[in-house]
């Protein structure tokens, strides 16, 4: 038998053998994650007179502001997330609390009110020594304790941040401003969690996909170099799910090979103006045209109730997205809703579609055609008699009976759900999302 080696080659490796494991930054990663995930978590629950900031003073940071408080201008909460494999300590726990210190002494200063926050997987032992690790167990420490300890380990850069808050009595009220968020949900954990809220959120959309967005747009903050393009909003929030809710529709007509349809309507009722603009694919027309029978059926030949059109058309669950301004009816009002709902149409929907879309439409002002093909080529059609035009309208008299607080009326609109992307009131210049509905609606079952 030969000793020579075989010159046969070997089979290819299905993985790497790691020569210093140690080298890998697998709990790096794993903390980064970590810090995105509650980041998704912080921009979900975010109100819209709020903002949200990657990677600021801590990992996370918000500014909200108080109602009804006549001492604080506005609240900051600062967030710090951390995984660990193994207990908090010192190391850990010490840096942190003079982080939070000099952050409350300096919004305190400025008439803010201020929240410090360490959340973290991990807990630390059970039975600590150290004041800051008691004082993070809740166990067995009190003022004089934390105030013995700051004064004996107050870096430099904390020591005016410290006298400020000793020679202002607010050593207690510093102490409340901290919240250790320990034992918290692990990053698997969090992420189910994730997953589940938002399934369905976005007209069907697969939650693991969504989520995934919302992660990249996270990430792409937390890079920008000025503090002022880390930020992130309700509204920006919003309008990612807009977009997702678009791009889907958008697939799925690409899918069925039919022409997206665009179709606007506008009626004055009951002192309002609502305008609608309304897409939808070419295959809700015969799906329209199903519940027009219907009703005609139900109410005669040439009735053709609003509400039932919807009655009738809704639970076939058909495939559309729509957009509405609402204004008090007034010299002009028809105009400047149909001009502002064109508006959101362009903004928010050709900006994605690159592809003809079928204008359906009664009245359409030519500057306003116009302004919808500016990037994206529009065709109007004469179909008056259109069941995608009759639908279009039968939401916006839904919508402005729903304004007048109609309770069928408001059902229906609620039963529109998430297809319904945006209501604008141009009197004030409030918004109402799908993820931020009308409040009339939040308490419609």
């Amino acid at each position: 038998m030969s000793d020579r080696p075989s010159t046969r080659p070997e089979p290819a490796p299905t993985r790497p053998d790691l020569r210093l494991p140690a080298r890998a930054a697998v709990g790096a990663l794993r903390g980064y994650w970590y810090q995105m995930l509650y980041t998704v978590e912080r921009w979900l629950d975010l109100d819209e007179r709020d903002l949200l900031f990657v990677e600021g003073n801590e990992d996370i940071d918000r500014i909200g502001t108080i109602d009804g408080l006549e001492r604080l201008d506005c609240r900051i909460f600062e967030e710090q997330v951390k995984f660990r494999s193994s207990r908090l300590d010192s190391s850990t726990v010490e840096p942190q609390v003079f982080h939070f210190l000099r952050a409350f002494a300096e919004n305190h200063r400025h008439r803010r009110a201020f929240r410090g926050i360490l959340r973290s997987n991990a807990t630390v032992a059970a039975r600590p020594r150290k004041p800051f690790l008691r004082w993070v167990a809740a166990h067995d420490v009190t003022a004089e304790n934390i105030r013995d300890e700051l004064e004996k380990r107050v870096p430099e850069e904390a020591k005016d941040a410290l006298r400020y808050v000793l020679d202002n009595q607010l050593l207690d009220l510093f102490m409340q401003s901290v919240e250790w968020a320990t034992a918290a949900p692990g990053p698997d954990n969090l992420e189910r969690s994730l997953r589940e809220r938002l399934a369905g959120t976005v007209l069907s959309h697969p939650p693991e996909r969504t989520l995934a967005v919302m992660i990249g747009r996270v990430l792409a903050a937390g890079t920008r170099e000025d503090i002022a393009e880390r930020s992130l909003s309700a509204l920006d929030r919003d309008l990612l799910f807009n977009d997702l809710a678009l791009e889907k529709l958008v697939r799925e007509f690409r899918l069925e090979r039919s022409t997206p349809c665009l179709s606007l309507a506008a009626i004055e009722r009951g002192g309002n103006c609502v305008a609608v603009a309304f897409f939808a694919s070419g295959d809700l027309h015969s799906l329209a045209e199903n519940a027009l029978a219907s009703n005609r059926i139900r109410f005669g030949v040439d009735a053709r109730e609003p509400a039932a059109i919807l009655e009738s058309l809704l639970p076939l669950n058909p495939m559309f997205v729509a957009y509405a301004t609402a204004a008090p009816a007034a010299r002009g009002a028809r105009r400047a809703c149909l001009r502002d709902v064109a508006e959101q149409a362009r903004h928010r929907w050709f900006a994605g579609v690159q592809r003809p879309t079928v204008l359906v439409s009664r009245e359409f002002p030519e500057d306003l055609r116009t302004r919808l093909s500016r990037r994206n080529p529009v065709f109007q059609v004469e179909e008056v008699d259109s069941a995608l035009i009759q639908t279009a309208d039968a939401l916006a008299d839904v919508l402005a009976s729903a304004l007048l607080g109609e309770s069928r009326a408001l059902r229906l609109v609620a039963s529109v759900g998430d297809r319904l992307r945006r209501l604008h009131m141009l009197a004030d210049g409030t918004y109402f999302t799908a993820e931020n509905p009308w409040p009339a609606l939040r308490t419609t079952g």
